[in-house]
């Protein structure tokens, strides 16, 4: 993982910028997810300079699996008041 600051907890190796994004959302990364650096540089991972990306997308095309794909990520990127 060239250029990314990495550590090891309890035997698994995670790059600083999940821990991060993790900290920041308040759960683990799903496997549709990533974390983008802003300004390009690896190893800046301070919250201002992260995104949270998703690359999930609905099966179908339909207009009831859109919807409901619609509805699934509401529900998880609304923020919780």
């Amino acid at each position: 993982m060239k250029g990314y600051k990495i550590f090891q907890t309890n035997g698994k190796t995670q790059g600083e910028h999940r821990r991060v994004m993790e900290e920041i959302i308040g759960r683990p990364l799903l496997p549709s997810e990533s974390v983008h650096h802003k300004n390009g540089k690896r190893d800046d991972n301070r919250p201002a300079n992260l995104e949270l990306w998703s690359s999930s997308h609905p099966a179908g095309q339909r207009v009831t699996d859109l919807v409901a794909w619609a509805k699934e990520i509401l529900s998880l990127y609304s923020r919780k008041k």
